[in-house]
């Protein structure tokens, strides 16, 4: 059994939880993907198949944003292996000025060519404005964006 340490109060919990219960401890659903935040406080987002359009989008980043405290940005970990396509659009929206104000660093699971296409593509057309990472799975995304907590959430 864990304690479990709350990321949001800075305190450990009394409550014991085993370690899978630790991974997502809150979740919201948006019309194409699945984000949650970790108890550590990274942010995930699990894309569920639908088009990723410039409205999904703003709904995506309005659901990470929620996870903030105060105006602190979030390291995100993204599962590219669920991705279909992104428009111009919406890689210059996710690479913007709006997501770097939500947005500290990012980590992005790639596993197939496809995904692996799509993660190229965004880091070389959108030019995101924070930290951003490929990787093999989630394990080594949560190593990778462990840096870029604030002190208190590692």
């Amino acid at each position: 059994m864990l304690v479990s340490w709350s990321w949001r109060t800075g305190r450990p919990s009394d409550i014991p939880i085993r370690r899978e219960e630790v991974e997502a401890m809150e979740e919201k659903a948006t019309t194409n993907a699945r984000v949650s935040l970790r108890d550590d406080g990274i942010v995930v987002v699990r894309p569920s198949g639908g088009p990723d359009t410039l409205a999904t989008a703003r709904e995506n980043l309005a659901a990470i944003a929620s996870f903030r405290r105060g105006d602190e940005q979030v390291a995100l970990l993204i599962d590219f292996r669920g991705m279909k396509a992104q428009s111009r659009e919406v890689r210059l929206f996710y690479s913007g000025e709006e997501t770097a104000r939500v947005v500290c660093a990012v980590a992005m699971i790639i596993s197939s060519p496809l995904s692996r296409v799509i993660a190229n593509v965004f880091l070389g057309m959108g030019k995101p404005r924070y930290p951003t990472h490929m990787v093999s799975d989630e394990e080594a995304g949560i190593r990778c964006l462990t840096q870029y907590l604030p002190e208190e959430g590692r």
